[in-house]
């Protein structure tokens, strides 16, 4: 897969890096720094979490898990 190519559009199984922003344990940590959190993973970073992980370990974040919709 071409890290390049990948959409973070939250489907698994699709070829796509997950998308943190549709993850429950995506967070927003208001650091300058390092804005981006994972709580699963326990790190902060610059880059979304899902990209950290990609390029750091060569795989897509493993702990994906998507947040529960409102029902209207």
């Amino acid at each position: 897969m071409n890290p390049k190519t990948s959409s973070g559009t939250g489907r698994q199984g699709q070829g796509t890096t997950p998308g943190c922003f549709s993850c429950i344990h995506f967070h927003i940590t208001h650091d300058k720094g390092f804005p981006y959190g994972c709580k699963a993973m326990g790190f902060k970073s610059r880059l979304i979490p899902s990209r950290e992980v990609l390029l750091s370990s060569g795989i897509e974040c493993q702990m994906f898990a998507p947040k529960k919709r409102n029902s209207l």
